[in-house]
């Protein structure tokens, strides 16, 4: 990844970066995320709400002996080795995002397109063209070990000042993304 879009954190006002997730051009699910970033003071974070999210680095590989099982073909620690060669970006640079990371934003995506069109509920919106999130991969420059450690002894301030904590286990390879769509919208009830 870039590290050139990455600019220093305050330390002192516990900063972190966050991302809003651009609108789709064609509309289409499978379309390269443009996001940006935005920066979080958590000593000032009132008022500034942000998404955090809970997702497993490495990709979900199927077990062909034990349908329905999947393993974690890396362990959590051990950033993901296979990126989309899809065209996403961050401030206007190519990056490259793991594959559970790149389903879950295009879901936050498409959700928001569909909730911002569609007002047909009188609930609140879970995604919005407004929201922000946090995820670990994208927010903190992987590359800066200084920086790295500094932003992962805050996780424990940083989930704790998000306003929201979502959790993305993945899309399962066996075509079980609208079952997977139907228990996270059920949390939303």
């Amino acid at each position: 990844m870039a590290s050139t879009i990455y600019r220093p954190l305050n330390n002192t006002s516990q900063e972190i970066r966050v991302i809003k997730i651009l609108p789709a051009n064609s509309g289409r699910f499978d379309e390269g995320l443009a996001c940006i970033f935005e920066y979080v003071s958590l000593v000032n974070v009132l008022g500034t709400g942000f998404t955090a999210l809970s997702y497993t680095w490495g990709d979900v590989v199927h077990d062909e002996n034990h349908p329905g099982d999947e393993q974690i073909a890396r362990g959590f620690s051990d950033p993901p080795r296979a990126f989309l060669p899809e065209p996403n970006t961050v401030d206007g640079v190519p990056v490259s995002i793991g594959k559970n990371l790149l389903d879950a934003l295009r879901y936050f995506r498409s959700e928001a397109a569909v909730r911002t069109t569609q007002r047909t509920s009188p609930q609140k919106p879970r995604f919005t063209p407004e929201t922000r999130i946090w995820a670990d991969a994208l927010c903190i420059n992987q590359e800066d070990l200084t920086e790295r450690n500094q932003q992962v002894s805050m996780m424990h301030q940083i989930y704790k000042h998000a306003s929201r904590i979502l959790i993305w286990p993945s899309i399962p390879y066996y075509g079980g993304q609208k079952e997977l769509a139907a228990i996270i919208d059920s949390f939303w009830k």
